[in-house]
């Protein structure tokens, strides 16, 4: 599954690759797997900024930017995943 996700902003003071669930097809969206933890819960993450803060699920993708792919499958957060409600 690959979906082409354009106007990604970089943010140099910061950390992670962090996209907006909306922003996922549903082929995308069913097809990222969920992060767990060692005791096997899934894995969210809530990043605070000056501004506020983003809440959502960590799933894992192999990611290309600027025509360079990782090598391996990276996390990532999905701002606002259903699967990351609770």
């Amino acid at each position: 599954t690959c979906q082409k996700i354009d106007n990604i902003q970089v943010d140099t003071g910061s950390f992670g690759l962090r996209i907006v669930n909306s922003a996922l097809n549903s082929t995308m969206q069913a097809g990222l797997p969920i992060s767990t933890s060692t005791s096997g819960g899934q894995l969210a993450e809530c990043a605070t900024f000056a501004d506020g803060y983003t809440w959502g699920s960590v799933r894992t993708a192999t990611v290309t930017i600027g025509g360079e792919t990782t090598t391996a499958a990276v996390p990532l957060q999905i701002i606002g995943d259903k699967a990351a409600s609770t």
